[in-house]
């Protein structure tokens, strides 16, 4: 009797003991190109690791690693061509990049190269 109430009410397609739908399997989203092609490290893979001057805040510090022309990776990886060794920063990334031959820059120097003040180290 109950059975025969809910299906008037929900119609002959639907069912209230349907098992719920399963979620379709998603590929994740291609990184968002955010280089800039004229910047002073413009085509450089470059990962940032500790606090790039007093008082900057992250998102601050990656704007101007984007202005920069770079790509913003999070991990030393082989894709990676510099890192940004800036005060406090802990030892795992500065060992990873010295055993792959990455070169090593300090905060103060990157915000050089940013502003023009001095030259990129070679690619």
């Amino acid at each position: 009797m109950l059975t025969e109430r809910l299906q008037t009410a929900l119609g002959p397609d639907e069912t209230p003991f349907a098992p719920p739908a399963k979620k379709a399997k998603t590929t994740p989203a291609a990184p968002k190109d955010t280089t800039s092609a004229t910047g002073p490290l413009a085509g450089r893979n470059v990962v940032v690791t500790g606090t790039m001057e007093p008082g900057m805040l992250r998102k601050d510090a990656e704007a101007k690693i984007t202005a920069a022309g770079v790509t913003y990776l999070k991990t030393v990886t082989k894709a990676c061509d510099l890192l940004v060794f800036a005060e406090g920063a802990g030892l795992k990334k500065r060992e990873a990049a010295d055993k792959a031959g990455i070169p090593v820059i300090s905060g103060a120097r990157f915000l050089r190269i940013c502003a023009g003040e001095e030259d990129a180290p070679p690619a």
